[in-house]
């Protein structure tokens, strides 16, 4: 997945008059085909704040192991709470382990 698609599926970025807020959308299931999406506000910025500061908040962001993990066996980067545990990603587990849940 490109950066630019990470941003699309994973952040919520909000620019408003008084600040430009930050956050990393979840979606748990509380039931099959309810899907609910949370924002977890991970930066506050100044709405004057530039386009560099911006992307290096996101750039920490897609760096730190708190909110994403790189899956050992397909190398690609998840939430950490999507992931089966710290090493694999769901389709993983399930494909190459036979892990369902």
């Amino acid at each position: 997945m490109s950066k630019k698609q990470y941003i699309d599926k994973f952040f919520d970025i909000d620019i408003s008059d008084s600040a430009i807020t930050i956050g990393i959308k979840d979606i748990s299931w509380q039931a099959p085909y309810e899907p609910e999406i949370t924002t977890n506000i991970i930066a506050t910025l100044a709405p004057d704040t530039n386009d560099k500061t911006i992307d290096n908040v996101i750039n920490d962001t897609l760096n730190n192991p708190a909110y994403f993990i790189t899956c050992a066996e397909c190398n690609e980067l998840n939430l950490k709470t999507h992931m089966f545990d710290d090493l694999l990603c769901p389709g993983c587990a399930s494909i190459n382990h036979g892990i369902t849940n």
